[in-house]
């Protein structure tokens, strides 16, 4: 199997189990802005991030070395799981110690959700990650059905029938989450590779060595979104910061696809990284990845008002205007995380830290500076500026193990046209009509502009037809 034909299959692998509570997250996200306020969504939201950034604190990300371990051919499986989930374990028996402290600043209802739920967090990460790369990627997509089932069910049942709020959206969320961990240990048999005799101070230490760094990484699009939330909340209120939770799951769609393409790239990165060629393969996924997020980005442009006309009520309709700048800041997150992942193959994590906080940095300098001159809109500015200059330093710093070779005059075209459609999409001086004949006339040129990545789809297609022929 060729490497490209390999990634993409891992990708398509992957995307079922991910796909199944991501996307009936957003896909519940009419029900949530029907029975929930603004406010109330707002602090939904606020508290769903911020277990998504404390999760790799607690955790010190050993989920992720769980992963990249497991993958070397000379470790043993027993061995890496056994030792990654008793740090799992003490930070889970820590988190839950924390609730009289975090009760003093969020109140003791939402302090017992938080914790509980970065317990949660944390569990589910371990396991998720060990059925990934142990051959048991059935059980892990079987775990995300049922987490999406339950969240559903358990949604309609507490938000419609018994119409309890922001109440019933927190038990939703805790109960599914269990669900799918149950799963993982019953039908994994997780009991099979827990073995004591494993234990050891120097695999933990080890582990860490390589995990600890990567925890702002795996912190740095939720806390970059969390400290916006922050910024929105003091400078222009909750109500603000419900409109820009709604805009979120727009580019959320893109990072969800993003994130399970993500993990099918470590697993290349990681078997690919001592190749002699390794170089072109990495460039031609990141051009190829860049050429995908220009078209996805373009299309949503193209049709956001009529997407978010079906897609929210008629309260959260004006966050249409958020959308276009947070999709650049995604793209750019992405591409962010994609040069990382050289660090991580190469087990080489520190510079990681490094240019994570100067891009949070970046960041929350400018959305405290950008939001009393532009409100939400500047906020979003700043993240994605944040980003950029994390991608940008990523790719420099990253010569010496993988040069990567990016077509640049293509890359500012499409810059160029997405930057016309956003326009386009704010110009009161337009018809609907037109507005859309212009940015479908954009879109076009978009596509022809990327036409190598439909070539190469085409490219790997005609491939495997010869190849069964």
């Amino acid at each position: 199997m060729s490497k490209a034909r390999k990634l993409i299959t891992n990708t398509l692998i992957l995307s079922i189990g991910n796909l199944g509570s991501k996307f009936a997250a957003i896909i519940l996200v009419p029900l949530y802005t029907h029975f929930l306020s603004q406010s109330e969504f707002g602090i939904a939201d606020v508290l769903t991030t911020t277990i998504t950034v404390l999760t790799p604190i607690f955790a010190v990300s050993i989920a992720d070395a769980v992963f990249r371990f497991t993958l070397d051919p000379e470790s043993e499986r027993s061995e890496v799981f056994t030792n990654g989930a008793i740090v799992t374990i003490i930070g889970v028996f820590v988190s839950t110690l924390l609730i009289p402290a975090v009760s003093f600043f969020v109140g003791q209802q939402f302090a017992i959700f938080l914790m509980i739920s970065v317990s949660i967090s944390i569990v589910n990460s371990l396991l998720s990650n060990f059925m990934k790369v142990v051959d048991k990627v059935l059980i892990f997509t079987l775990s995300g059905i049922v987490n999406a089932i339950c969240l559903l069910v358990t949604n309609l049942i507490f938000l419609v029938k018994f119409r309890l709020g922001l109440e019933g959206y927190l038990i939703s969320a805790i109960i599914s989450g269990v669900a799918g961990i149950v799963f993982i240990i019953i039908f994994g048999k997780i009991s099979y590779f827990f073995k004591i005799k494993y234990f050891s101070i120097a695999k933990i230490r080890e582990m860490m060595r390589y995990s600890f760094p990567l925890i702002p990484n795996a912190m740095s699009w939720w806390l970059t979104n969390d400290a916006n939330r922050i910024i929105i909340l003091a400078f222009v209120g909750p109500a603000a910061n419900g409109l820009y939770a709604v805009a979120n799951k727009i580019p959320a769609i893109f990072s969800m696809f993003f994130s399970i393409f993500a993990q099918a790239w470590q697993i290349s990165a990681v078997e690919e990284f001592d190749a002699k060629d390794r170089s072109e393969f990495y460039s031609i996924v990141l051009q190829r990845m860049i050429e995908f997020s220009m078209i996805f980005n373009a299309t949503i442009l193209l049709f956001l008002k009529d997407i978010m006309k079906c897609f929210v009520s008629t309260n959260f309709y004006n966050s249409w205007q958020l959308v276009p700048f947070l999709l650049l800041t995604v793209m750019y997150s992405n591409v962010s995380s994609f040069v990382g992942t050289t660090y991580i193959a190469a087990k080489k994590t520190t510079m990681i830290t490094v240019t994570t906080f100067l891009g949070m940095g970046i960041n929350i300098l400018l959305g405290l500076v950008l939001v009393r001159i532009f409100g939400v809109q500047g906020v979003i500015v700043g993240g994605a500026i944040g980003f950029f200059v994390i991608a940008v330093i990523r790719i420099l710093n990253t010569r010496n193990l993988v040069s990567f070779k990016i077509n640049y005059i293509l890359l500012v075209c499409d810059h160029i046209v997405l930057g016309l459609m956003i326009i386009v999409l704010f110009s009161d001086l337009v018809s609907s009509r037109i507005e859309t004949i212009g940015n479908t006339l954009l879109l076009l040129l978009m596509l022809y502009l990327n036409k190598d990545f439909f070539y190469s789809i085409k490219k790997l297609i005609n491939r495997r037809k010869s190849k069964h022929v």
